[in-house]
């Protein structure tokens, strides 16, 4: 069976343009998730390789789309032009047409599809980059320690406020150390009305959280 012969190819400034469009969508995608997700990235220990992998990617992504955006204004003012008639040869007499274009303006091309053609490189360059800035960024994600003091807060506050038989609300949380040695946490807590201090030790995995009057 014969192959079916395919249409008529795209223009590739329909390419070019399609392709722009997808660039925006995906960094306002990928901005999006970051920006729904930062109350835990705040909330996380970072290392300083990470905390400049994410603020790197974010200014990428969005260099990428600040690009992106530009490529269609580009691309329009050299079509405008192209559109046009060629101006007509040098020492011909001249007349007013808006169809005709101006020398110099004709002479641009050249320069404007350069320009929409950087444009696009960049954004797809920058939309790179910043997906390798967020590979870093998730490699190097806290783990261990750093993902469960959120939850040894919650835990020392809700044991403390029963040894005391005090509301949570009423403590306040005066340090909170990681000891290696146990691989637990280790917090001290203070009543705002008595100002008793009250030390807790949040083992991490299933082992009892212990509270005890601070010296």
């Amino acid at each position: 069976m014969a192959e079916k012969v395919p249409g008529d190819p795209p223009s590739r400034w329909t390419v070019i343009n399609d392709y722009s469009k997808t660039v925006v969508t995906v960094c306002a995608a990928l901005l999006a998730l970051i920006g729904a997700f930062s109350s835990k990235v705040i909330e996380g220990q970072l290392s300083v390789t990470a905390k400049y992998g994410l603020d790197f990617a974010i200014v990428l992504l969005g260099l990428a789309a600040l690009t992106s955006l530009a490529v269609p204004a580009a691309l329009d003012r050299y079509l405008r032009v192209a559109a046009k008639t060629t101006p007509p040869a040098s020492g011909a007499p001249t007349q007013k047409n808006l169809d005709n274009a101006r020398q110099a303006e004709w002479d641009s091309r050249a320069s404007k599809i350069w320009w929409t053609k950087c444009m696009a490189n960049l954004s797809y360059l920058f939309l790179a980059l910043a997906i390798v800035g967020l590979v870093v960024f998730a490699f190097l994600q806290p783990s261990g320690a750093a993902k469960d003091e959120k939850t040894a807060l919650i835990s020392a506050f809700s044991v403390a406020g029963q040894f005391a038989n005090v509301p949570t609300s009423e403590l306040h949380a005066e340090s909170m150390d990681y000891i290696k040695a146990s691989d637990s946490f280790q917090l001290v807590l203070v009543d705002d009305k008595t100002s008793k201090k009250y030390q807790v030790v949040v083992p991490r995995g299933s082992s009892p959280v212990s509270v005890h009057f601070a010296p």
